[in-house]
This record gives structure tokens, sequence and C-alpha cells, in this order.
């Protein structure tokens, strides 16, 4: 939602290729409501793939400056790649 909202309102080209058509709009300045359903029906799929892709790299980056490992849930550090830092299996 936050990247439809994006693409539509704040007209974002952040997103590749996928921007909303000056059609969304009436000459007024309005929006047209069934020409933003439309679009929205037939670009939600493609939207959410880009965005989806976009928030994986962010994470990815994020991870990448906090360091290699993380905390899983019970308490073990993780290698950003999976495997258990070799601490932890010798313990385990």
């Amino acid at each position: 939602m936050a990247a439809l909202k994006k693409i539509i309102l704040d007209h974002d080209a952040s997103f590749g290729d996928i921007v909303a058509p000056a059609e969304l709009k009436s000459e007024d300045g309005l929006f047209d409501e069934d020409a933003v359903r439309v679009w929205v029906e037939n670009n939600w799929e493609r939207v959410l793939e880009v965005a989806w892709a976009i928030n994986q790299e962010r994470y990815r980056k994020s991870q990448e400056r906090k360091g290699t490992s993380k905390r899983t849930v019970s308490g073990s550090e993780k290698s950003v790649d999976g495997g258990l830092r070799a601490k932890e299996k010798t313990q385990t």
C-alpha cells in the first residue's frame, strides 16, 4: 500500500519503470477514482514485486552495516548466510 501511495499520490519514480499515468487525474486535477482502481488492479502485483525487492535490498544493506550476525529466537547467533558460528557449534 505504501508503494502504491508513493507512486500514485507522490509521483515517486523510484520503483523502476512503474509510474502512474497522467490519466489518473481528471482535467480539474482530481483523481478519477475508477481510473485509479483499474490501474491498481492491473499493476499491484508488479508494484508488490518491485517494492519487496527494494525492501529486501535495504534490509541486506542494513545487516551489512550492523555486522554479519543476528540473534535468533533462542538467543544463539547466526551468520547472515544461516550457519551457526563456531562458538555455538561447540556448545550445542
